[in-house]
């Protein structure tokens, strides 16, 4: 099995350091133990050696030396944790790779421990929401990426503080990044707010927007995704097309009239289906 060379998902509910150290020569990209909900040092010790380039645990729960342990692999690492404590937060913020919790919610304390965190992408698959506070400290994130695709909604207050991510951009084309693509709708003052985001700003959650919203987001001064918008009209249109940031995709249009698709390809910063490029 550690021969294989594909994804490798494995239902096991526990396993012993023999077995570990067997899995930790795994030859493929992703090792998945989903069904891992606690782990013991030893056994992390072997899983750190797992030389690919994910590794996915269902951990529930996590005590602070084998956080330690973890922090030494080198790939990207995704843990189940719906809660952590402020003393496993430090250990986790040591991590250099991508990290993906499962976090349904954070305090303040917790925050400002993950905004240590100086690794690639940082990502909290379980928020659904923040208060201006816990967006204050993430916006603090030092690693390249803030990963926040499951909020559902934000204020203009914490689309404020967000906006102030700076991470680290690392080389000249890959800029830091800003994944808000959870959100379905956005108003005018979060807009507003968002658009001095210096980054790549993730809003693909979006399937419609308002004029004054367009009006916002085409002020943005770096790049955009959009690409949840399936159509758009002219006075959308018009508005997108004053865009003068360096990149603004618009892949998930379906259906663009003669008019619309004229007016968006007077701006070439502006990415659209391949169909549509001729």
């Amino acid at each position: 099995m550690a021969k294989f060379k594909g994804r490798l998902t494995l239902g096991l509910t526990s396993i012993d350091k023999e077995v570990t150290q067997e899995l930790a020569k795994f030859e493929g990209a992703w090792l998945s133990l989903d069904g891992l909900t606690s782990i013991d040092k030893e056994v992390t010790q072997e899983l750190a050696k797992f030389e690919g380039v994910w590794l996915t645990l269902g951990l529930t729960s996590i005590d602070k030396e084998v956080t330690q342990e973890l922090a030494k692999f080198k790939g990207s690492l995704s843990l189940g944790l719906t809660s952590i404590d402020k003393e496993v937060t430090q250990e986790l913020a040591k991590f250099k790779g991508s990290l993906s919790l499962g976090l349904t919610s954070i305090d303040k304390e917790v925050a400002q421990e993950l905004a240590k965190f100086k690794g690639e992408y940082l990502s909290l698959d379980g928020l659904t929401s923040i208060d201006k506070d816990v967006a204050q400290e993430l916006a603090k994130v030092e690693g390249q990426g803030l990963m926040l695709y499951r909020l559902t909604s934000i204020d203009k207050g914490v689309a404020q503080e967000l906006a102030k991510f700076k991470g680290r951009k690392k080389g000249r084309l890959d800029g830091r990044r800003l994944n808000l693509n959870g959100l379905t709708t956005i108003d005018k003052d979060v807009a507003q707010e968002l658009a001095k985001f210096k980054g790549v700003l993730w809003l693909s959650g979006l399937t419609s927007i308002d004029k004054d919203v367009a009006q916002e987001l085409a002020k943005v001064e770096e790049k955009l995704k959009l690409d949840g918008l399936t159509s758009i009209d002219k006075d959308i249109a018009q508005e997108l097309a004053k865009f003068e940031g360096g990149y603004l995709s618009l892949r998930g249009l379906t259906s663009i009239d003669k008019d619309v698709l004229k007016i968006l390809k007077s701006n070439p910063n502006i990415t659209l289906p391949e169909k549509y490029s001729d």
